[in-house]
């Protein structure tokens, strides 16, 4: 009897660990529905008519926001809309699909509550935005 309850315990330790081991990869990959702005990158904070903004709508729209420059200077131009969607290389990847092919490929990942986006999959380079509301 001694061996059976032993051996249900073990059974049950293992599944509690894996349905922990789920939920960290669950909250690693969360979402990106909402809107961020950039802040830096792996050098340090970017300047001012450097950032953008994206607003990921959970319908698998979005929004886009960047500066641009002309004669005059640097105006803003944003709602430029988008399709994205998770996944083109697994999890932690997602998909930003402008138009006329522009489509843009990142990793995405999680660092505390600020979103970090990366063209490799090993983060050497990386963008990372903040929630803007």
């Amino acid at each position: 009897m001694n061996k059976v309850r032993v051996l249900m315990t073990s059974v049950l330790v293992m599944l509690m660990a894996l349905s922990f081991s789920s939920c960290v990869e669950e909250i690693r990959y969360g979402s990106v529905v909402g809107c961020w702005e950039l802040e830096s990158d792996e050098y340090g904070y970017v300047d001012d008519v450097m950032v953008d903004k994206y607003h990921f709508y959970a319908d698998g729209t979005g929004v886009y926001g960047y500066y641009d420059r002309d004669a005059y200077g640097y105006y803003w131009v944003g709602d430029v809309p988008f399709d994205w969607g998770y996944g083109w290389d697994g999890p932690g990847s997602i998909w930003m699909d402008f138009g006329y092919g522009e489509r843009y490929y990142y990793y995405y990942d999680f660092t505390g509550r600020d979103l970090l986006l990366s063209r490799d999959p090993h983060f050497r380079t990386w963008l990372r935005y903040v929630r803007s509301y």
